[in-house]
């Protein structure tokens, strides 16, 4: 039986906090951007991942935060030798 489900937090998070904890943690005087592009008239404005299944099936759960996460992220890429600054 094939499972398909949503992966994430199951908890919202800005995407303009998400984007600017990314970027505190690589370079802060990088430049953002926010607002130079408006919005579409269909743009999606809230998306969370419903986690509801996969717990289900798998008794999976989040155990790290998001802060947590990006910082694990970058420091993987910086090992590797990866091009972040």
């Amino acid at each position: 039986m094939l499972l398909v489900s949503n992966l994430g937090s199951g908890c919202p998070c800005i995407l303009r906090d998400f984007v600017s904890m990314l970027r505190d943690n690589i370079d802060n005087s990088l430049p953002l951007g926010f607002g130079e592009v408006p919005y579409r008239n269909d743009q999606v404005m809230h998306l969370v991942a419903d986690i509801s299944r996969l717990t289900a099936a798998t008794g999976w759960m989040p155990k790290i935060s998001t802060q947590e996460g990006i910082l694990r992220t970058i420091e993987w890429h910086r090992r590797r030798g990866d091009y972040l600054d």
